[in-house]
């Protein structure tokens, strides 16, 4: 199981399909995420997000490709992940990833129109 497997082969096949593969994947990660990640500050412990950090961060909310599109096909929330979404939410509140993130055509582009 993975979202590049999902998004460009299982959903040309089989869409419902698809969307139940990505969303057994995300809950899969999604728990294990979840069990790891510090309530408070990030994931190496440091007062500043790490490579770790952004990961996440790509793989919840801010990529586009493959994680973003497999988000969207299943429609998944990953707002049930208390912990995740928190952490994520204080690597966007960093200065250098929120301004980042507000310049760059790159963390949602679409190239394939997904």
């Amino acid at each position: 199981q993975n979202c590049a497997k999902a998004i460009f082969t299982t959903q040309k096949a089989d869409k419902n399909k698809a969307v139940e593969d990505v969303c057994a994947l995300f809950d899969k990660w999604g728990a294990v995420f979840e069990d790891q990640i510090p309530a408070e500050g990030f994931i190496h412990g440091l007062p500043y997000p790490t490579p770790a950090d952004l990961a996440l961060l790509n793989i919840t909310n801010a990529g586009y490709m493959p994680f973003g599109s497999a988000r969207k096909l299943a429609q998944y929330d990953f707002g049930k992940w208390e912990k995740v979404t928190a952490l994520c939410d204080r690597v966007k509140a960093d200065e250098n990833v929120s301004k980042y993130l507000s310049e760059s055509e790159y963390t949602e582009a679409n190239p394939f129109g997904m």
